[in-house]
């Protein structure tokens, strides 16, 4: 989804954790974020993996074959899925703008 040089692995994970934070902290009575992405699209499902969400199963629509995840509010804010993972290399993330200022045009 978007401009081809604006996805992928680096963007996900920027934007994944904000999106669910945001969510959270917007509604305090929200207890889980639950979603049904297509059971086929496994890219989504492993990054929705990666974000906390946990497969409970697939089913059926009339239009797709979806499959049910959940993220419970109490595991996103215990397990700190909210925060910048550690790198330990002293590096920037990738998407950072003292990283982009060094990267330049290189295209």
């Amino acid at each position: 989804m978007g401009e081809e040089d604006l996805r992928g692995a680096d963007y996900v994970t920027a934007w994944m954790p904000s999106l669910m934070h945001c969510m959270f902290l917007a509604e305090p009575r929200t207890e889980a974020i639950m979603g049904e992405p297509k059971a086929s699209h496994l890219r989504q499902i492993a990054n929705l993996a990666r974000s906390g969400f946990e497969h409970l199963r697939d089913f059926d629509f009339p239009h797709k074959r979806a499959s049910r995840v959940r993220l419970e509010r109490q595991h996103f804010f215990e397990a700190r899925l909210w925060a910048r993972p550690k790198t330990g290399r002293g590096t920037p993330l990738d998407l950072a703008p003292a990283r982009l200022l060094t990267q330049g045009d290189r295209q």
